[in-house]
């Protein structure tokens, strides 16, 4: 136990990092289908790699607030409520 609340607070934000890797496994493995089931093909992600795959990337390759970041950002573009519309 004592060498588990060493390394914690040696590296918090490898735990912060963790948590949020598997919150976004989570939504992949059970909200994203659900979502897919009740709206339709429309409800998935237009990019690719889809939004949590890149969240995912973030989470390995930045701190936990330059992650959020590009993964909020990510997200409003794919998002079609925030998305800019085009008048023609």
């Amino acid at each position: 136990m004592a060498k588990l609340l060493k390394y914690c607070a040696k590296f918090p934000g490898e735990i912060l990092r963790n948590a949020a890797i598997a919150m976004v496994k989570f939504y992949q493995v059970f909200l994203s289908p659900a979502k897919v089931a009740l709206f339709g093909q429309n409800a998935r992600c237009r990019f690719s790699p889809t939004c949590s795959q890149f969240a995912l990337l973030m989470f390995r390759k930045y701190n936990c607030c330059r992650a959020l970041y590009f993964s909020i950002r990510r997200i409003l573009r794919c998002n079609p409520i925030w998305r800019r519309r085009k008048v023609n």
